[in-house]
């Protein structure tokens, strides 16, 4: 799931990405929206710091940005679902770039 450009950071752990990603279901439905849930950002749907970081992160970034193993999260409207991925940043998991945030062993 890739060759998406993130073109808005809605919270932090939310982004719009154009162009829409698409997802074919064992049915053969076609599932697709604009909207990615940071997956390693999960727990902090409410936090300015993050928000922000992200957005310095993410937008208008010239480095490659991956979303691996994405997940269905909202499928209500088949057109505009959520799905949660992991996020890369060239080679690194973003969670590398909010050390604070990771559980320590």
């Amino acid at each position: 799931m890739n060759n998406f450009k993130v073109i808005e950071v809605l919270d932090s752990t939310s982004l719009r990405v154009n162009p829409k990603w698409k997802l074919k279901m064992k049915n053969g439905t076609i599932i697709s929206g604009y909207k990615i849930k940071v997956r390693e950002l999960s727990g902090f749907s409410k936090n300015d710091m993050v928000f922000s970081r992200l957005k310095k992160l993410l937008l208008n970034n010239k480095t490659e940005i991956k979303f691996i193993a994405p997940e269905l999260v909202s499928t209500e409207n088949h057109n505009d679902a959520i799905v949660s991925c992991s996020v890369y940043i060239g080679m690194s998991n973003i969670s590398y770039y909010f050390p604070e945030f990771v559980p320590k062993d």
